[in-house]
């Protein structure tokens, strides 16, 4: 039994995890260096989120719009959910210009989304 999981780990080869966290090595650069990579990823995929739900609500608010047809109220439930999609994408620009100041003014740059969506790959 122990030959086959020896025989079925030694295909498989080096695994690691998900993006930069899932490197062992990156624990030793200290606690400094792995929170400022678990709130750079954290942001960084929240925002990716916000985004995507920020298409999904003006698609689906668009279609409610064409749809209405000759329904007041139809049409302006859609126009308000159109315009509490923008103001959300609004509030997260926002919201990354605040982290983003005050990861300037705490000496660490929490802000790497570029080093997100470029690691955003199983290695």
């Amino acid at each position: 039994m122990t030959n086959s999981t020896n025989l079925v780990a030694e295909s498989l080869g080096e695994i690691k995890g998900f993006g930069p966290l899932g490197d062992p090595t990156s624990l030793t650069e200290g606690a400094g260096g792995l929170l400022e990579k678990l709130l750079s990823n954290i942001i960084g995929f929240m925002t990716v989120g916000a985004i995507l739900w920020f298409i999904v609500q003006i698609v689906i608010g668009g279609y409610s719009l064409m749809t209405a047809g000759g329904d007041p109220k139809g049409a302006a439930d859609a126009r308000q959910g159109i315009t509490n999609a923008v103001i959300g994408l609004v509030v997260v620009f926002i919201a990354l210009v605040f982290i983003s100041v005050i990861g300037f003014l705490m000496g660490i740059d929490i802000l790497k989304i570029d080093d997100f969506i470029n690691n955003l790959s199983i290695k």
